[in-house]
């Protein structure tokens, strides 16, 4: 008579741990497509300040234009730093889900430094990279 409260508290934890997986999957899905956004809106955020400030250097465009053009790329900055961090924290969310134990292998790559310097033109005589702007990181991932 024992047993079956027993099975049912096995079954009732094997029920928890998937719908906890099914969970940290979703959300791992749900950062990376808000991430592919967040690129998306700053490559277009980039190439609007990109216009307004040749605009306004040759006249055609206001002031305004040109400082709303730059807190539009500031905010879409914000948020591409935003996503990137929530699907970081998402997938790591996930691994412990699914219990891996090898988190920091499946890490590794995308913990450390993420700027490619050799497709970067901004890289200085001695090969270090001298900046950490976000055209560096958004060419990396583009």
């Amino acid at each position: 008579m024992r047993l079956r409260p027993l099975k049912a508290d096995i079954r009732n934890a094997q029920d928890m741990v998937m719908l906890d997986v099914w969970t940290t999957y979703h959300n791992f899905t749900t950062s990376q497509q808000v991430y592919e956004t967040a690129k998306i809106l700053l490559r277009s955020a980039q190439e609007s300040e990109e216009l307004a400030l040749g605009r306004y250097k040759v006249g055609k465009g206001t002031l305004n234009d040109t400082l709303d053009a730059q807190a539009s790329l500031a905010s879409a900055r914000s948020q591409w730093v935003q996503a990137r961090y929530n699907v970081l924290l998402s997938r790591f969310d996930l691994l412990r889900a699914i219990g891996s134990k090898t988190w920091k292998q499946d890490l590794g790559p995308v913990l450390t430094n993420n700027i490619d310097t050799k497709k970067c033109s901004k890289r200085n005589y001695s090969g270090k990279h001298p900046c950490s702007t976000f055209t560096c990181y958004t060419n990396k991932y583009s």
